[in-house]
This record gives structure tokens, C-alpha cells and sequence, in this order.
């Protein structure tokens, strides 16, 4: 009988464990989902509810985009759920998951976005609103797409080169991480646009073009620097400018090599002060951000939005670096 009533205890314990898991369970999601700002602090739940696919490329970008998207969020009722899309059953799980727990709207940053076709169509068909940033896919029908003009971006990147002083300007160009051979009409764009402006002035030559993708920045560089390739880099990826940069300092070929880096972080903008590099094109993933977090509030209460939402593209040198 003492056996019995132990057991009972002991059943009643365990009870009562659980119970206090669950509302410590619920404490936690009500202190981490309640919204910063609102006046009505009893607010349990978000508002909006987001999936946020990307892959592994442009970590660099897409750490600061994750970060701020989730601060700008909160003022904005916003709650998503991060999924990382690197292969085909990663892909299939995170569309489902988005599906069962019916999310407002997927945004998407991928390089291979050809690759979510068949899934972002279903989406729509569930009446998921489709955000895609960075690669576009407009033959799926998404919602709004939210990038650069690569077009303009290479355009951009050949005026940077013409302030220069350099003599027969022979350039070579690093297509980072979110560029790759299935990546299409997105890196068309720049290298069209690069090819074209290049043309027009005698004085500047594409000599070669490599994917850091398939050969690291540094061995790249080396090979280039070693065989008198070029006297002119672009690097379009952050994390590849400052490897590029130290490469050239490490072969004592700074001097004789004018580079063009990617993005305005506090090495980039040191380097530029210093006169270490020509310049930089800086992509303003922050206004971006802003521009995500209002589709979402947008889309989910059915209001019209662009189709096309630009990401803004800035020109740094040492003829504006003490803006920055």
C-alpha cells in the first residue's frame, strides 16, 4: 500500500514538473515575442509571422541583414523563423515547415533561387506571400523583390575606375560568393554592364574574370599578380576585399595595384583614408532591412506593393570618405 502511494507521489511530482516546464516555456516566448514598443504590454503574440530562407553565401551580408531584420521586427510585431536552404531536403523541409505553421510571408536570399521555383509557386498557391532578395525569379509570380541593379552596380564600378589615375587600366574582377555559374541573367547584368562602360573608354580593359566560389581570393590574386595580369582588381564581396588587400600587401605589390573593394566596414574605410585602396562600392543592406519588415506588415494586411523595391548603391573614395 506504502508502494502504491509512493508511486502516486512520485506521478504527482513528475505532474507538476512538467507543468511548471510548460509555464516557464510560455514565460520565455511571451518575454522574447512581446512587441518593444507597444503600449499594450499584455500583447502575447506577434502580429505578423515570417519564414526567412537563405543559404550559406554572402554570410557576411546576411548575418548584419538576419540581426537587424529581427531588431526592426519587434517594432513591428514581427516574429520569423530562420531557415539555412544548402540542399534539396533542406529546401523541402523549410517550405513545408513555413506551410504547417502558416506563415504571412517567406522571404527568400539564395544565390540558386531557380532551384525554389516549383515551391515558391506553391506558396503562392497557398496564398504565401513571396519576398525574394538579392537573386531575382520573376517568372514565379513572387509578391516583390528587393535588390541592387547589377546593371547600374557594374556601371558604378567602371566610373570608380575612370577617377583613377592609373595609365591603360588592365582589371580584374572577383565575383563573390552570392554570383555562380547558375546564378543567370544576375551576374549577366554586372558583367554586361562592366563590358559595355569598359568599352567606351580606350583606357580600361576586362582582362579576367574568376568566381571566388570555385578558387580563393588570395590564390586568385596571386596567380594574377605573378603573371602581370592586371594592374586593377574588383572584388564584389566584402570578406574577399580585405583578403584580396592583404594578399597584396603580403606580396608587396600594394603600390602597383589599385583595388576596388566591396562594402564600408571599418577596415574597408580605414583603407581607403589610408590610401591603401581606390575606392569602394557600398550596396545599403540597412534601408533594405527597413524596406523587408514594411512588405511584411504590407502584404500581410493585402495592401499593394512595388514590385521592384531598390537597394540603394554608394560610391566611397577619398573625395567624400569623410562622410563616413
Amino acid at each position: 500500500m506504502k508502494k502504491i502511494l509512493l508511486n502516486k507521489t512520485r506521478n504527482i511530482e513528475i505532474i507538476l514538473i512538467i507543468v511548471i516546464l510548460v509555464l516557464f516555456a510560455y514565460g520565455v516566448f511571451r518575454t522574447v515575442y512581446l512587441t518593444v514598443n507597444s503600449d499594450d504590454k499584455s500583447l502575447l503574440i506577434p502580429k505578423y509571422h515570417v519564414a526567412f530562407f537563405h543559404d550559406d553565401n554572402d554570410r557576411y551580408n546576411f548575418d548584419f541583414f538576419k540581426s537587424e531584420f529581427i531588431e526592426e521586427g519587434k517594432q513591428n510585431e514581427i516574429v520569423a523563423d530562420f531557415y539555412e536552404v544548402v540542399s534539396s531536403e533542406s529546401v523541402e523541409y523549410a517550405f513545408k515547415s513555413a506551410w504547417m505553421t502558416n506563415v504571412d510571408v517567406i522571404l527568400i536570399k539564395v544565390s540558386n533561387i531557380d532551384e525554389l521555383s516549383e515551391y515558391i509557386i506553391e506558396s503562392e498557391n497557398r496564398e504565401i506571400k513571396i519576398v525574394i532578395i538579392g537573386n531575382d525569379l520573376p517568372e514565379s509570380n513572387r509578391d516583390t523583390y528587393i535588390g541592387v541593379n547589377k546593371y547600374q552596380l557594374g556601371k558604378n564600378s567602371i566610373e570608380l575606375i575612370e577617377r583613377s589615375n592609373v595609365e591603360n587600366k588592365i582589371v580584374g574582377v572577383i565575383l563573390g560568393s552570392e554570383y555562380g555559374i547558375k546564378t543567370g541573367a544576375y551576374q549577366n547584368s554586372y558583367l554586361n554592364a562592366l563590358q559595355e562602360f569598359s568599352n567606351q573608354n580606350d583606357d580600361i580593359w576586362i582582362a579576367q574574370v574568376e568566381y571566388s566560389a570555385e578558387k580563393r581570393a588570395e590564390l586568385i590574386v596571386q596567380d594574377w599578380i605573378i603573371n602581370n595580369k592586371v594592374n586593377f582588381i574588383i572584388c564584389t564581396d566584402v570578406v574577399d576585399s580585405v583578403r584580396v588587400v592583404n594578399t597584396l600587401i603580403d606580396l608587396n605589390a600594394i603600390s602597383d595595384v589599385s583595388v576596388i573593394t566591396n562594402g564600408k566596414t571599418d577596415e574597408i574605410i580605414e583603407y581607403i583614408q589610408k590610401g591603401t585602396v581606390h575606392g569602394s562600392i557600398f550596396i545599403d543592406y540597412e534601408k533594405g532591412i527597413k524596406q523587408a519588415v514594411k512588405l511584411v506588415v504590407d502584404l500581410s494586411n493585402s495592401k499593394r506593393v512595388s514590385s521592384y523595391i531598390p537597394i540603394n548603391i554608394e560610391i566611397i573614395d577619398d573625395s567624400n570618405i569623410g562622410e563616413y
